[in-house]
Parts: C-alpha cells; sequence; structure tokens
C-alpha cells in the first residue's frame, strides 16, 4: 500500500472503514486486512475488530501464521457475549487445523478437530462446514498410501453406490468357518443380554470392554470388509461399532415398531456406510428382517419424505425420521429391498436411505452390525481398542482413536 493509500485509509470514518470490511472481506480479504490493520490501531482494545483481523487471516491457509498473534490478543481482549465466544472458538479451531495442515501433519490435524469437538461440542454443529477440509485430510492420507482395492470389494462399492445395498455371503466373502463359529459360540454361551442396545434389542458385549481378540471385532476388521469401507469413502474409515445384537421375539397383540423397527436415516453421517451380518437364517417376515428402500437416498422419489439427512452432528434433538403413516402409506412396496438370508448373509448398505429391521414376532434375531465412519463425523465411539504391532495400515487407523 502507498504512502497516498495509507493517508486515504487513516482520514477516513471508521464506520465507513468498517463497512467495506464487511462488505468485502470472504472476496478480498488482503484489501480487509489493509482497512483492519487502521482500525486496530486506530481502536486497540475493540473486540471485533482485533477478531475479525484473525478471522480474515484464519480463513486463508497462506496466511495462517500472521493470524496467531491476532486470536492472541483478541483471547486477551476477551468476548462481550456467548455468541462472540462461540465465534472465537470456531477460529481458534480452524487456525489449529490449518497449523498442522500447512506443516503436513493431516493425522494431527483430525485429531486436533476432534479435540475440539470433544472440548465444546455445542459449539462445532455446523459440521457442514468442517466436514469438506476434514474428511479431504483422510481422502489425502488415503491416496497417498495407495491401498490396493480387490475386485471383490469394488464390486461391493459399486453396487452400494448405484442401489444402496449389496449382498454377499460369509463362505463366498469371508470364508473362515472357524471365525464365524466362534460367533455362533458367543451367541450360544451368552446369558446376559441386558447390556443397553435399544429399547427393543440387546448387546452381547460391553464396547469399552472389548478388545482386538474379540470376534465382532477381528470380523469387523477381516479386510474385505474394512477395506470395502474404505474404497467406499475413498478414505480411511474409522470402526465405532461391531457387536451382536439379539433382538427378541414380541408376538403381542398391541405390538408395534419401536425404535429402529420403524423407517429412519441414520445421523451419523452421509453417506453412512455399515455391514450387517446374520448369525440365524432370516427367511421369513416373522423373523425381522432389514429393509430398505434405495430411492430414499439423495435425489430419490422418496427424499420429500424426510429430506434431513444424516450430518454427524451428536445431537438427539436432530431428527430423521420420516411421519412413519405418511411412509407407509407412501412407499410403494415394490421399491422396497427385503434382506432375506440364511445365516452367515452379509449385506453391506449405505443406511442414509430409510431402512428398519427387526420386528420379529415369530424367532429372535441374530446380527452383527458393523459401523465405519469418516473421520469429519462427530458421532462418538465407545471402542478402547489398540492396534498390535504389524497391524495393516488400514486397521492401525480403523481403531485408533481421533
Amino acid at each position: 500500500m502507498s504512502v497516498m493509500e495509507a493517508t486515504d485509509l487513516a482520514a477516513r470514518e471508521t464506520g465507513d472503514l468498517w463497512a467495506e470490511v464487511k462488505a468485502i472481506r470472504n472476496e478480498q480479504p488482503r484489501r480487509a486486512v489493509e482497512l483492519l490493520d487502521v482500525l486496530c490501531a486506530r481502536h486497540p482494545g475493540e473486540y471485533r475488530y482485533t477478531w475479525c483481523m484473525a478471522e480474515v487471516l484464519g480463513q486463508q491457509l497462506y496466511l495462517i501464521n500472521e493470524a496467531t498473534p491476532w486470536l492472541r490478543r483478541a483471547r486477551e481482549i476477551g468476548p462481550k457475549d456467548e455468541a462472540q465466544a462461540t465465534a472465537l472458538r470456531r477460529a481458534e479451531l480452524r487456525h489449529a487445523v490449518f497449523v498442522e495442515e500447512w506443516a503436513g501433519r493431516l493425522d494431527q490435524a483430525i485429531s486436533t478437530y476432534h479435540q475440539g469437538v470433544r472440548e465444546h461440542a455445542h459449539s462445532f454443529k455446523d459440521i457442514e462446514g468442517w466436514a469438506p477440509k476434514i474428511n479431504g485430510f483422510g481422502e489425502r492420507l488415503y491416496a497417498a498410501a495407495a491401498e490396493p482395492v480387490t475386485a471383490q470389494q469394488q464390486g461391493i462399492v459399486d453396487e452400494v453406490r448405484a442401489r444402496g445395498i449389496a449382498f454377499r455371503h460369509w463362505d463366498d466373502l469371508i470364508g473362515d468357518p472357524a471365525l464365524f463359529a466362534e460367533l455362533l459360540e458367543v451367541v450360544r454361551t451368552t446369558e446376559d443380554w441386558t447390556v443397553p442396545g435399544k429399547p427393543h434389542f440387546f448387546k452381547t458385549a460391553i464396547e469399552e470392554e472389548q478388545t482386538m481378540a474379540d470376534p465382532m471385532i477381528r470380523t469387523a476388521l477381516h479386510p474385505s470388509l474394512l477395506g470395502a469401507a474404505n474404497a467406499f469413502y475413498g478414505l480411511y474409515s474409522r470402526l465405532v461399532s461391531a457387536n451382536i445384537v439379539q433382538t427378541r421375539i414380541d408376538a403381542s397383540d398391541d405390538r408395534n415398531r419401536r425404535g429402529s423397527e420403524g423407517w429412519h436415516r441414520d445421523p451419523e453421517d452421509r453417506p453412512m456406510f455399515k455391514a450387517f451380518i446374520y448369525l440365524n437364517d432370516v427367511t421369513e417376515v416373522g423373523h425381522g428382517p432389514f429393509q430398505y428402500v434405495p430411492d430414499s437416498r439423495p435425489g430419490g422419489k422418496y427424499e420429500p419424505l424426510m429430506p434431513r439427512f444424516g450430518r454427524g452432528v451428536y445431537d438427539m434433538t436432530y431428527k430423521t425420521r420420516p411421519d412413519p403413516e405418511r411412509a407407509d402409506a407412501e412407499i410403494d412396496p415394490a421399491d422396497i429391498v427385503t434382506a432375506f438370508g440364511r445365516a452367515g448373509t452379509i449385506f453391506f448398505c449405505d443406511t442414509s436411505g430409510f431402512h428398519r429391521g427387526g420386528y420379529c414376532t415369530t424367532q429372535d434375531r441374530y446380527m452383527v452390525p458393523c459401523v465405519y465412519q469418516r473421520p469429519a463425523s462427530q458421532y462418538p465411539s465407545k471402542l478402547r481398542l489398540e492396534a498390535p504391532q504389524g497391524a495393516s495400515e488400514a486397521v492401525r487407523r480403523a481403531v485408533t482413536p481421533y
């Protein structure tokens, strides 16, 4: 900036300078910084000018180091209300993430994001602004590793992307009868199915107590499943759940669908990749088969029944269930895929589409749901696993906490 330009800025009214900053800060950050230099020099104790300087600089990766002292100064002056405090926390987190990205530490950038979420979850519910950046780090790490994708995994990915669901069988996909026998033994020997799941089904394991030796964990981390999840997302996914779920028979006259027995979208992310494994035959309607509506995904004809999709924020007020009566009336039965199958049936699904299951009226159902998430999803995992020495990069990243 020339001496004449600096003189002209110094002569302008504060209100005029501030109005121009607000109008151009996103499109012309360098010009906004010049104006803010004048405002901050003129009013060194004014929080809004100092914070805005930090915000403008912090939004530009190439200016990230220049933002550091301004953020520190904004914190020293102190926000005047909760709205300003939230905005400052956002700016500080973005700055911390950008610093790690600028240094090439993408893993640490993801961890920094999750640390901020854990400390101030209510400040970071607008995940739409974060997801492209954080998931992008995961995509870059995955691309750099050049993980091979087998034809088998790619086939699963192609089917799920095309119609939302893909069916396989344990014998063809995993082919480990001993591991499947271990899962059945867990079902046979579990006496206390009171581990809290949802109101209508129960789990065999407490997630915090599971280990890498657990057959459910080993199943979820099998290359055929984990590799398909990673290929679907195009990044290293995180395993957040792998349990055996028992859905109990209920043939009472006043039986109604409860919880996930009704149509819903999963709230953890969009898209949302899961694998499900039947441990007993589910060949009749009374066995509680999983059901799915492919045309309820984004752009499908049933999207308007519930245009809200999962967004990765742990917020129980954020609903993703359509009105049950309207859904039952408007969804054509011909558009519903019902997952019948013998024990060992595996199906992969993008559960951001409408799905339901577990409406058991003639027998109990036993199933292993394996849940995989992208890095930006804020849904917490209760698993406390540690990858053994020599574990693959995919396994290590799937179980390492952010």
